[in-house]
């Protein structure tokens, strides 16, 4: 769902989308809390936009475990697969 409202990061009256603070493909969580609307552009458009930062940190942390791709390699070769997901249902 789509507010036209004021975006709460650039003070513009556009659009808002909702986002999830926590990311719902990692930590599954739809609480009120964990979601804040803001417009396209903070949120997901330009390498100024909010996921452009998540990924720099992000990638900040997984550079502290380069061995982690390496065995990640190993194992796919050795036959193990992504664990099948299973998400709530929207209500």
């Amino acid at each position: 769902m789509a507010y036209s409202e004021i975006c709460p990061i650039c003070k513009r009256k556009t659009t808002l989308t909702k986002h999830h603070i926590k990311k719902w493909k990692v930590f599954h969580c739809d609480d009120v809390d964990n979601i804040i609307y803001i417009c396209a552009r903070c949120h997901n458009t330009g390498k100024d936009c909010l996921e452009e930062l998540v990924r720099e940190r992000e990638n900040d942390i997984l550079r502290l475990y380069p061995d982690m791709y390496e065995q990640a390699l190993i194992d796919y070769m050795n036959g193990v697969r992504p664990k099948k997901r299973k998400y709530r249902k929207k209500k």
